[in-house]
């Protein structure tokens, strides 16, 4: 999926939206293997869109349901 900062209308608060990035990016610490995910959604923080905030939500359901699985470096 590309995201692009002119798609679908802005957030009308991107506090969530910033911290949710801001956990993501912490987690990338522990699990280096979503260190591309945050460093796609760091690009737009300054103005997120709706659908930023959709893709947002896609990762964090992802991570949820994978809580018990590593990547072994």
């Amino acid at each position: 999926m590309k995201l692009n900062s002119t798609d679908d209308v802005p957030l009308d608060d991107p506090t969530l939206y910033r911290e949710l990035v801001g956990c993501l990016v912490y987690l990338t610490v522990t699990r280096p293997d979503f260190a591309h995910a945050g460093h796609v959604f760091i690009q737009v923080v300054a103005a997120p869109r709706s659908t930023h905030w959709a893709a947002l939500v896609h990762v964090l359901r992802y991570l949820r349901g994978t809580i018990f699985q590593r990547l072994l470096l």
